[in-house]
């Protein structure tokens, strides 16, 4: 007993220091609703000609940064993937890129000019320096309107009041890894056995008892759904029991004070699977009932149990 004892604290002390409960690497952010931004450059800066629109289910890297960018107002810059084998991996040449390929073959223009008649360049600059204003205001004035499906690895700008707004109104949730190396981890904490289903023994029929395990657990935990906490978990416990031997017909146990239950101690395993806190598992182990020996009838014998709803984990574990 005294071993089973310091093998239990082992465990719950290598399940504390190195297990993980966390959900997962998150990778990308979910938008549900149709949203607005701006573009900024590589200096953070808002590129004011264009408004990008995008529709419920817009997703962009989960990691962001907030700066003040417009007017001392803050924004959340986000980033747009750079699609490899997604529908939103084709589009259209953006109008920021339009425009700088007219102006540089406008420019080529100009300098043509230039070779023409050299005399006048300090006209044709005057003019090219008074068309790119007007450019610039009535962008300003006038931004373009566009969707921004297939414009892949675009930085954009949204407005942390905004941001804020969607992030409480739960219109912007996190996307997860489903890799193996993201989305498996070691998980730790206490599980109860709430019944236990014990086989056939002798001329004893199957038979279930509410022996009562709890048990510190450490296993792995692997995430299934990308947007939902659903996992997967296999847990190996060592845990204490409360195990009741007093009936006749499946123990020669003398009780004291008319007393059926011992303490006694259990392992156990199995595949749970963890849908959002509602349960489906199926847990299986041996009980080692203190003292008592060979005389219960289902010392060291197997049991299962399984539950459909009912949590094994504590809610803090999951």
């Amino acid at each position: 007993m005294k071993q089973s004892i310091t093998l239990l604290l082992i465990i719950i002390s290598f399940s504390s220091l190195f297990a993980q409960n966390d959900d997962g690497k998150k990778v990308e952010l979910l938008i549900k609703e149709r949203t607005s931004f701006y573009s900024v450059d590589d200096q953070y800066n808002i590129l004011t000609d264009t408004i990008y629109h995008s529709d419920d289910g817009f997703r962009v890297y989960s990691g962001f940064d907030i700066e003040k960018v417009k007017d001392g107002k803050e924004y959340v810059i986000l980033r747009y993937p750079k699609w490899n084998n997604n529908n939103q991996v084709k589009g259209k040449i953006i109008p920021q890129q339009e425009k700088l390929l007219i102006d540089s073959l406008f420019l080529k223009s100009i300098d043509s000019l230039f070779i023409i008649d050299p005399t006048k360049a300090e006209i044709y600059t005057e003019i090219l320096d008074s068309l790119n204003v007007l450019s610039k205001l009535e962008r300003d004035k006038k931004p373009y309107h566009v969707d921004i499906v297939g414009r892949n690895g675009l930085k954009l700008a949204l407005s942390k009041e905004t941001f804020d707004r969607l992030k409480l109104e739960g219109k912007i949730t996190d996307v997860y890894s489903l890799k193996w190396r993201h989305s498996t981890k070691l998980a730790s904490g206490f599980m109860t056995v709430p019944f236990k289903l014990r086989p056939k023994q002798g001329s004893i029929n199957f038979n279930m008892t509410t022996d009562v395990t709890l048990g510190a657990y450490i296993g792995i935990k692997k995430r299934i759904s990308r947007k939902a906490n659903n996992f997967i978990v296999i847990p190996a416990t060592l845990g204490l029991s409360y195990i009741n031997v007093g009936n006749s017909e499946t123990s020669n146990v003398n009780t004291e004070n008319n007393s059926s239950v011992i303490p006694g101690w259990t392992w156990s395993s199995g595949i749970v699977f963890d849908l959002n806190g509602f349960n489906v598992g199926f847990v299986f182990g041996q009980d080692f009932a203190s003292g008592v020996g060979d005389d219960w009838l289902y010392n060291k014998k197997m049991w299962y149990s399984f539950s459909i709803g009912y949590s094994f984990f504590n809610s803090k574990d999951k």
